[in-house]
């Protein structure tokens, strides 16, 4: 009995076709020392506290998140991988409401993490308490920074290229693969190979990470691929399994643009727009409509190209992929930011520089966030 219930869990089901074989990768191998650190590894609690009073000063406060696992994949169709890794990811606030510098990174050692260099952004950023500004009047460009642009990315990869959400047809990459649906601007892809993000070798179906391009020049490539989708769209799967029916990229990589940040900022505050340091809440309220809701903190008001004033929080609703199909620009310095989802921060992280969106002119909205 036990010898025929093996056989059929390790049969193809009747009547449903094969796995269809993982596409190879030319990336090299990526060495043990890119996915594990041994001092991210023996981290807890006490430890953490420690790192975090050495890092931080009276008036900041700071959150390390970390993680250290181990993965093996097996499979039917002979597909056999194992990898331990680690990741950390550093959130650090300077001072209290509007006026608080925010700033946050992540990374697969504490080395790489840089967390010194975190705390300094948020330094950087706080404002004068004192004197907070009006808010915008009516929908204006936004400079979303790195860890605000990650956030709106985390939400696309989500509801958009996710295959539940293709395949529920929530997602209006359904039925549009090829088709321009975002700014020309935008090239977004998927690689897990590259040791500039938070790399990992395979999917959790075993099959090796390689570079897929899931917008280029606005165009829609691919969605994220699983075998169900996979055998619908007559596609091969793509290396982004988190189950066993579901792909989701997580080794997101937004290709940086020809602009300094300093020169995006100058072009978003002669446009009259605002800095904006990060999205503390973001949801998708009205999925049929595709319309999210986001609250947007370290709000700045620009002058003569520099942050020059704190504003209220703001709340900012929009549509996806309306938000971005119209952008002023992308920065040329990409930063490593943490998933929303922390348990996924074992497979990878978003890396993006700054962008600069143009809200003039469209349904969008933007109000002061009370309370």
């Amino acid at each position: 009995m036990r010898e025929a219930l093996g056989e059929a869990r390790l049969s193809p089901l009747a009547g449903y076709p094969p796995s269809s074989p993982a596409a190879p990768s030319d990336a090299p191998p990526i060495p043990p020392e890119a996915l594990f650190d041994p001092d991210v590894a023996v981290l807890d609690p006490a430890a953490a506290r420690e790192l975090l009073r050495g890092w931080t000063e009276r008036g900041e406060a700071a959150q390390l998140a970390w993680v250290d696992g181990a993965i093996s994949v097996a499979a039917s169709d002979g597909r056999r991988a194992a990898a331990r890794a680690t990741a950390a990811a550093l959130a650090a606030v300077r001072g209290e409401g509007p006026a608080a510098g925010r700033a946050a990174g992540a990374a697969r050692s504490l080395a790489a993490l840089d967390a010194p260099a975190v705390v300094a952004r948020a330094r950087h950023r706080e404002a004068a308490a004192e004197a907070i500004g009006e808010p915008p009047a009516e929908p204006c460009p936004l400079l979303l920074l790195p860890e605000a642009a990650a956030a709106l990315l985390d939400l696309a990869n989500r509801t958009l290229f996710s295959s539940a959400a293709y395949r529920d047809g929530s997602s209006p990459l359904r039925g549009n693969l090829g088709a321009a649906l975002f700014d020309p601007a935008i090239t977004l892809a998927d690689d897990g190979t590259d040791p500039r993000g938070l790399p990992f070798p395979f999917d959790l179906a075993g099959a090796p990470k390689r570079p897929v391009e899931l917008v280029g020049q606005g165009f829609v490539r691919t969605t994220a691929i699983d075998e169900p989708l996979a055998h619908e769209l007559g596609r091969p799967a793509t290396p982004h399994a988190v189950s066993a029916d579901e792909a989701l990229a997580t080794n997101l990589f937004l290709r940086p643009g020809g602009t300094s940040e300093e020169d995006l900022r100058r072009a978003v505050g002669e446009a009259g727009g605002v800095a904006v340091g990060a999205i503390e809440a973001i949801e998708l309220y009205d999925p049929a409509g595709l319309r999210f809701r986001a609250r947007l903190a370290g709000v700045r008001r620009i002058a003569d190209g520099a942050e020059a004033g704190a504003l209220p929080d703001l709340w900012w609703e929009d549509r996806l992929p309306a938000a971005l199909s119209r952008l002023l620009g992308i920065a040329d310095r990409p930063l490593a930011v943490g998933p929303a989802a922390p348990l996924l921060l074992l497979l990878g992280a978003i890396s993006t520089p700054a962008i600069a969106l143009d809200l003039r002119g469209r349904a969008a909205a933007l109000y002061p966030a009370r309370g």
